[in-house]
């Protein structure tokens, strides 16, 4: 920490510097209660980056003046978090960006909140086309855990996707959805909850319910955490849903997570209580502090509502700089940072009160907010700084990247939480090299040139699987103990997807020949190549098996021709341009070759026939 007084600078720099958007939050009520905005208290380099907007435009302004477009469930969701106690982890579309974010959020202080941010536009927006699910849909970081089906109270019957069997740990829903599913596989501690709830919906007495239960997965043999989630589509003469849909999604991650931050969260408050600062909200009209129990403790008064409250508390000799600084403020919304005294208990503390204002459309200051923290003695700073290096480091540690830090000879000297756990490893028990591999050399180069290292996509083998990570390192400050910060992500199921988009773009799945698609444009590309050969194949009875055996058989007929063609020309592109058409080209053809290829397929389909029925191809 050389260069730095506390390591709580040391911490203040080190996630500045993150690039992990992070953002703390004040909750703003009305007279009756209601919350109807929050206010930016923090925000780090990478949040505001990723806003496009400087900390002097943000801090100490509302979201809905920044951001008037803000959604009215984002103040809902961070009021429950701070009135419930209760961490977030949650994905929602913010119409202002026009861009999903993954967010975790939990309590800091009294109608408080920290929260962190990631940009997951792109993954949702594919997921959307797969599922076909609804831009504006609140659903969860890990979509390959979401499963959806539509059930029909009357009938009993229901379809479900593959990913709800899967979540459930089940090939299959063979028998009743209801009872001899859902029911069954529930936790019997959830067991009365469910089956009042399953019993409204039989009766059609319920239009939807949200609930969050275990259920037994059959396939992992123990109760995961679940977030069920229905509701009526469709509703009989009288009036009563009979046809529902919904989805179920695997919260036991999040459970884990909200389990492992839970014990952290008394500490922050702890470190905020301990650390000695507060802060307030005045407001100008109606010459009025905001009510807050922290402020009323943190200056030795009970209900403070009057700037003559606050000035009866402040040392006779600071009167005048306090008068002057608040005079400042009314009249200059940029702000001043003042050290006076106050007598607390019969007892002198000094304060530094950092105080900035906010602004009418004529420049007027209408509130003033302020930050007052105790620098009274050196001891009491040191141990404010220990409680914020936890607080810190739990931020640190709940980020869901991975986060390394390098020494001057460029090793691995620190990591978080999340990355010791992706490797599977202890404290700095990777290797750099190790973890860059072949990159590991032109990497180094870099950094020794003091360049910064942008969408690194490296491979890792983890427990003898391929995952895929994007490694971005920089650099921190010269005086730092460590140089050099890095963020790895696991980006394997997004590979995964894009290999498996970019195979069905151009490939029947039936046959595992290309399609029509690939076809029409490998044709625009060797148009001009010749001598260029197509042979053209129509299956005469395909139609035929359809109609007299169904469309089951008639695919196995259309996969054993396939078959017959990919082990006759493995060197040649062949294609499924329609129903029963083929096609097979052949470069540098004549007409010699084409004829040979024509007697070979109508020789290789003798044997292929279906149910003792003979079948033909037209070859041309």
């Amino acid at each position: 920490m050389k260069g730095y007084k506390t390591e709580l600078e040391y911490f203040e720099f080190l996630f500045a510097n993150l690039d992990i958007s992070i953002a703390d939050h004040e909750i703003i009520f009305n007279k009756q209660g209601k919350a109807i905005d929050y206010l930016y208290t923090y925000a780090n380099k990478a949040f505001c980056d990723g806003l496009e907007i400087t900390k002097e435009e943000l801090i100490g302004k509302s979201v809905l003046e920044v951001f008037p477009e803000t959604e009215d469930y984002w103040i809902e969701k961070y009021c429950d978090v701070v009135k419930t106690g209760k961490p977030l982890s949650m994905t929602n579309y913010a119409k202002q960006f026009d861009s999903y974010f993954y967010v975790h959020a939990f309590k800091s202080g009294e109608n408080r909140f920290i929260a962190s941010f990631k940009d997951v536009t792109e993954i949702m927006k594919t997921t959307q086309r797969k599922k076909n699910i609804n831009p504006g849909s609140e659903l969860i970081k890990d979509v390959s855990k979401i499963g959806f089906f539509e059930v029909n109270r009357l009938t009993y019957k229901a379809d479900v996707s593959e990913a709800f069997c899967d979540i459930i740990g089940l090939d299959a829903i063979k028998e009743g959805f209801f009872r001899r599913t859902l029911l069954k596989l529930t936790h019997p501690s959830d067991y009365e909850e469910i089956a009042s709830l399953i019993k409204k919906v039989v009766a059609g007495d319920l239009l939807e319910f949200d609930v969050e239960f275990r259920m037994f997965n059959e396939r992992e043999r123990y109760y995961h955490w679940m977030s069920f989630f229905i509701f009526a589509i469709e509703w009989d003469e009288s009036g009563k849903p009979f046809r529902y849909t919904g989805l179920v999604r695997d919260i036991e991650e999040e459970k884990k997570q909200i389990e492992e931050v839970k014990e952290f969260e008394d500490l922050f408050k702890e470190a905020r209580r301990v650390a000695d600062l507060t802060t307030f909200i005045y407001d100008v009209e109606s010459e009025t502090f905001n009510k807050s129990d922290e402020l009323d403790e943190f200056i030795g008064l009970k209900n403070l509502r009057t700037l003559e409250q606050f000035k009866s508390i402040v040392h006779p000799e600071d009167l005048g700089t306090y008068n002057d600084a608040t005079s400042y403020t009314l009249s200059n919304a940029e702000g001043k940072v003042t050290v006076y005294r106050i007598i607390k208990d019969d007892k002198i503390k000094i304060v530094q009160s950092s105080v900035f204002g906010k602004t009418d459309d004529n420049g007027k200051t209408t509130k003033v907010f302020g930050i007052i923290k105790d620098i009274t003695e050196i001891e009491k700073e040191r141990r404010k700084a220990v409680n914020a290096q936890r607080s810190f480091e739990l931020i640190l540690n709940s980020s869901p990247a991975g986060i390394f830090l390098l020494d001057s000879d460029y090793e691995i000297a620190m990591e978080n939480k999340t990355f010791r756990e992706i490797f599977g490893t202890e404290e700095k028990g990777i290797k750099l090299k190790q973890l860059l591999g072949d990159s590991y050399d032109s990497t180094l180069k870099l950094l020794k040139k003091e360049k910064e290292i942008q969408h690194l996509n490296i491979n890792y083998m983890i427990n003898k699987e391929e995952r895929n990570f994007v490694i971005n390192i920089v650099k921190i400050a010269e005086e730092l103990r460590n140089d050099y910060e890095g963020t790895l992500v696991d980006i394997t199921q997004q590979v995964i997807d894009k290999k498996r988009i970019e195979y069905l773009a151009t490939h029947d799945i039936l046959t595992d020949l290309y399609n029509r698609n690939y076809f029409e444009g490998l044709i625009a590309k060797k148009q001009h190549n010749f001598p260029l050969g197509l042979i053209m194949c129509d299956i005469d009875g395909l139609k035929l098996i359809n109609d007299a055996f169904g469309h089951i058989a008639g695919d196995r007929l259309l996969k054993s021709f396939s078959d017959a063609l990919k082990k006759l020309y493995p060197l040649n592109t062949i294609s499924r341009i329609g129903g029963d058409e083929f096609t097979i080209l052949v470069e540098n053809a004549n007409e010699d070759i084409l004829e040979k290829i024509e007697q070979e397929i109508k020789e290789s389909i003798k044997n292929l026939g279906q149910f003792g029925i003979e079948f033909g191809v037209s070859v041309g």
